[in-house]
């Protein structure tokens, strides 16, 4: 994690690196002004090594440059890379994302390959070694294959002044030592269960360190920073514990009070560090009030003793402990999220450098119209250049054919705002039969269909069937079934199969509805009755899923489960933080406990202890915890998800401390630290932070400057009757619009990347000039005073 920090230092400097690759791209602002012919639209210097050396005789080069900085400054990457025709080109491919899943195919099959590896789960327990170690050595050919693609596209002293390509470099090597290493041991002894492969604890640097892995990198730079600054408030409240534990074992070892046992039979507050080991699962919460019931029954005023302890350090100075890991991450997150809005902008401001042309005296460079098209072509070859239109019109206001560098700055922002193109369909039913589907009954059942009372209709049929399931009414099935069948064949009649399967819900009620029809039908012909309580129920269970429909068209649920889609994207970077925990911590759990603890069938007559008698008589077997243990990767990582959950963890910490020796505690108290209180407190502070931005937006008029440019342009999708967007696309779908052009439609469900929510989290926040180093003229204005607020999205426009 330490190396992890340094590589910021490197992603900050990639916008310095295109900066100093483009500086020559500055000369041509002192060039005479004038209208230079639009085939000069591209101004890039011969001497800028930034344009790759092209010049007005080579504008697609330079065109294509301006599309891939334009590119990486909306999806927020910032990877230096050479400027030459044969770099960018291949600069493009490394980045497609074809490539991009092909790259987490291996990393995840890299990960998973540890189920079949020693010791293994017992389904994969046939499995020969050869199967794992021929998937581990084509994902280190793969991840050798792609660090040196792109060692080829970037600068040498750039990619090793990249501390995270080193890493991944170091990691191949380690890795193909580890596989050696291996092969050797596996040849002389003929055995696989003997060696520790030590490199499977640090496989997932492949996922942090490559640049694919950016938003997990900063996240756990992020967290190492946050794990450094509350190390103060750690220090005090580990002095309370030392304090409280002293005085513990001295008040409950007096004279008085020495026949005070745990019901077990263990010594109560004996030593001095089982007093702090107490006393530390007391704050978790665990043993609570198992730990005070001993001197409570002894003594009622003991409670005193607990009840300042709890309050103190459980209520007082935890939660501190959460509001200074919040602040601390908070304004790391912050600076992070500064850096990539500079860098952004720097790459933006390049994009203009090769589009820009000195054409109106009074404003300076600008971009041309037919520059725009070509760029939004380039980088967006199968949208339609209707929107290319609106998104100019937004940005100028459309009084102008070209764009100011004030002007084209925004556009990363603009284009992460969700547009969706809409087209009027001919089905292939109307193609084929145009007299039946435009007939008068035709026409009726479309308007049936379209019609709101329609959806209204089936969500009653929804509810009253989950009702039905719930008290086990089951004569009604075969009527409720049919029901719903009707309507999706309907839908499919009036929609058609492809905008019919474009929707998630209109699948989840395909493979619903249908599985159970196919499922009932066998049930009817076979008489096989055992159906019923297997697969049959499963599937009627998943059709009450169907309730959450319903609530998304209501206007108060809406905004909530639109919330949750939206940061769903942000949040999968805190999950891939807890999975990668997860892993390293279950290997190494793997490596020190596996084999001493396994899984029985408890039966009263002959107990077998966990096949450990270290156990007998232990609370860990007597609450049967005994598939609680690290004997494959499924059990270790079940295991830590319930020290996760934190209630009995210390029940199933002493059970390995009694197969092994007191140090076990230091694995399970780090992996407390560090998983729990850290990183799921990070990650619910997280959660709440972007639920209230995300909740906030979803209420205000994020969007209104575009939604109003399209109806001024007459590409409005639908009228304003419409219930949601859902409704708007379906309207328009099924040729509600007796115009057959292009329409257009805000999305407002569209999934957030993570660069731009975490943005618009620090947007107030953030200084005018650290949003944008650009200005309308060539003497920008005084920065703003602190207290000023950053103006939000649709104020710019």
């Amino acid at each position: 994690l330490t190396t992890i920090e340094q590589s910021s230092e490197v992603e900050a400097g990639a916008a310095v690196a295109v900066d100093e690759v483009a500086i020559s791209m500055r000369q041509v602002q002192q060039q005479e002004r004038g209208s230079p012919p639009a085939g000069s639209a591209i101004n890039c210097d011969a001497s800028s090594s930034h344009c790759g050396n092209a010049d007005a005789a080579d504008p697609d080069h330079a065109m294509l440059l301006a599309a891939i900085l334009l590119t990486d400054s909306v999806v927020g990457r910032s990877m230096p890379f050479k400027a030459d025709p044969k770099s960018l080109r291949s600069y493009q491919l490394y980045c497609h994302w074809a490539m991009t899943i092909i790259f987490y195919v291996f990393i995840v099959a890299d990960l998973l390959v540890i189920v079949m590896e020693r010791p293994q789960i017992p389904a994969m327990a046939e499995v020969p070694v050869w199967i794992p170690l021929l998937i581990e050595c084509s994902c280190i050919g793969f991840f050798a294959f792609r660090i040196w693609w792109y060692f080829s596209i970037t600068e040498t002293v750039q990619f090793f002044r990249d501390i995270k390509n080193i890493v991944v470099v170091v990691c191949i090597a380690l890795n193909v030592i580890d596989v050696f290493c291996f092969l050797i041991w596996f040849g002389v002894s003929g055995s696989a269960d003997a060696p520790v492969r030590w490199f499977r604890i640090l496989r997932p640097l492949y996922m942090i360190n490559f640049p694919e892995g950016k938003q997990i990198r900063r996240a756990f730079r992020n967290t190492r920073k946050t794990l450094v600054k509350i190390a103060t408030v750690f220090i005090l409240v580990g002095f309370l514990m030392a304090v409280f534990a002293l005085l513990a074992m001295k008040l409950f070892s007096a004279r008085a009070s020495r026949t005070l046992r745990y019901p077990n039979g263990a010594p109560y507050f004996e030593s001095y560090l089982e007093s702090i080991w107490d006393l530390y699962i007391l704050i978790t919460t665990a043993n609570s009030p198992d730990v005070m019931m001993p001197s409570y029954d002894a003594n009622n005023f003991y409670i005193i003793f607990f009840f300042v302890f709890v309050v103190v350090c459980n209520y007082i100075f935890m939660s501190i402990f959460l509001a200074v890991i919040y602040n601390n991450y908070k304004n790391y997150l912050k600076s992070e999220v500064r850096t990539s809005v500079h860098i952004k902008r720097r790459l933006i401001g390049r994009a203009f450098d090769c589009l820009k042309i000195n054409r109106v005296p009074d404003l300076g460079d600008v971009v041309t119209k037919d520059a725009w098209f070509r760029l939004f072509k380039t980088v967006y070859p199968n949208k339609n250049s209707e929107l290319a239109q609106l998104f100019l019109n937004v940005l100028n206001g459309g009084t102008n054919d070209y764009l100011t560098k004030a002007q084209f700055t925004r556009l990363p922002d603009l284009l992460n705002v969700g547009v969706t193109e809409l087209k009027d369909r001919t089905l292939l039913l109307e193609s084929c039969l145009p007299t039946v589907y435009n007939s008068a009954p035709s026409q009726l059942i479309k308007f049936i269909v379209r019609h709101r009372f329609f959806k209204y209709t089936f969500d009653l049929l929804i509810v009253v069937n989950a009702f039905l399931i719930a008290f086990s009414v089951n004569f009604t099935e075969w009527y409720f079934l049919g029901a719903f069948v009707l309507e999706i064949l309907l839908k499919l009649y009036v929609m058609g199969p492809v905008a019919f399967f474009r929707r998630a819900w209109n699948i989840f009620d395909f493979v619903v509805i249908f599985s159970a029809l196919i499922i009932t039908f066998f049930e009817e012909v076979s008489n096989e009755r055992r159906l019923e309580e297997g697969t049959l129920d499963i599937i009627l269970v998943l059709r009450v899923v169907r309730l959450l429909r319903i609530f998304g068209r209501i206007q108060r649920f809406r905004v909530i489960l639109t919330t949750i889609a939206n940061i769903r994207s942000p949040l999968s970077v805190y999950a891939a933080i807890v999975w990668v925990l997860y892993y390293m911590y279950g290997v190494l759990g793997m490596e020190l406990f596996s084999g001493r603890i396994r899984a029985e069938v408890y039966t009263a007559q002959s107990p077998k202890f966990c096949y450990n008698n270290a156990l007998n008589n232990s609370e860990f077997y007597r609450m049967r915890y005994c598939s609680n243990n690290f004997n494959d990767p499924l059990k270790a990582w079940v295991t830590l998800f319930e020290l996760t959950i934190v209630n009995q963890w210390h029940v199933i910490t002493e059970g390995f401390v009694l197969v092994t020796n007191k140090f076990s505690r230091l694995y399970f108290m780090s992996f407390h630290l560090i998983c729990v209180i850290l990183v799921i407190n990070i990650f619910i502070a997280f959660i709440l932070e972007a639920f209230l931005l995300e909740y906030n937006l979803s209420a205000s008029k994020f969007e209104s400057d575009i939604e109003q440019k399209i109806k001024e342009m007459g590409f409005s999708a639908v009228s304003e009757a419409i219930l949601d967007e859902e409704d708007a696309e379906e309207q328009f779908e099924l040729g509600s619009q007796a115009a057959s052009q292009i329409r257009f439609h805000i999305k407002k469900r569209a999934r957030k990347s993570v660069e731009t929510l975490l943005q618009q989290m620090f947007e107030k926040e953030l200084f005018e000039e650290e949003l944008a180093d650009v200005g309308e003229s060539s003497n920008p204005p005084d920065p703003p005073a602190r207290s000023q607020r950053n103006p939000t999205f649709s104020e710019m426009f």
